[in-house]
């Protein structure tokens, strides 16, 4: 693209290529993890004024809607995290609270009981990644989780879509997902 920015500032200046990022990082995985987790036993005693979920850097959402159509019945309110030009993007979904916040800051939001990571730390350094992390301690009560839905990859018998993930961070990042030790 002959730039000297990384993808996700250069993409955030042209509005339909931010759009089609956004879409592409909304694409479902195979096995969710609404899959192994039941948020309706996790947050089945909370009140409707209280935050079941905070989604730290959650897009437009797409993840929080999949959870309020599962469990369509849980009450409270779901926040959904991202920087400001995702929050302008995301539609409005009931139930779903949209907030600016970058996670290099303390968290704003107090006593949740579940703070989701999905697709975030895989794309930090080690130093980063805990930083991430601390700065969700001082916001968390005693029954809080943190929640991290991420890859470690092996460095052999990877599958061919994670493969793909892995190939598609070094081209657009010069990265490389994590891999186990």
């Amino acid at each position: 693209m002959n730039a000297d920015l990384e993808v996700f500032p250069w993409a955030k200046q042209y509005s339909e290529e931010f759009r089609t990022l956004q879409r592409l990082m909304s694409l479902p995985r195979e096995g969710e993890w609404l899959d192994v987790v039941s948020l309706a036993e996790e947050v089945a005693s909370f009140g409707p004024d209280r935050a079941l979920c905070v989604d730290l850097r959650g897009n437009i959402g797409h993840q929080r809607a999949r959870i309020k159509a599962k469990y369509s019945k849980l009450s409270g309110h779901i926040t959904v995290q991202d920087l400001e030009e995702s929050v302008k993007a995301a539609p409005s979904i009931a139930g779903v609270e949209f907030m600016v916040h970058n996670f290099f800051n303390p968290q704003p939001v107090k006593g949740a009981p579940i703070y989701y990571l999905g697709r975030i730390l895989h794309d930090w350094p080690d130093e980063k990644a805990v930083e991430i992390l601390k700065d969700l301690i001082p916001a968390m009560d005693a029954d809080s989780r943190v929640l991290i839905n991420d890859m470690a990859l092996p460095y052999t018998g990877v599958h061919w879509w994670v493969a793909c993930v892995d190939l598609q961070m070094y081209t657009m990042h010069g990265a490389l997902e994590r891999n186990v030790d």
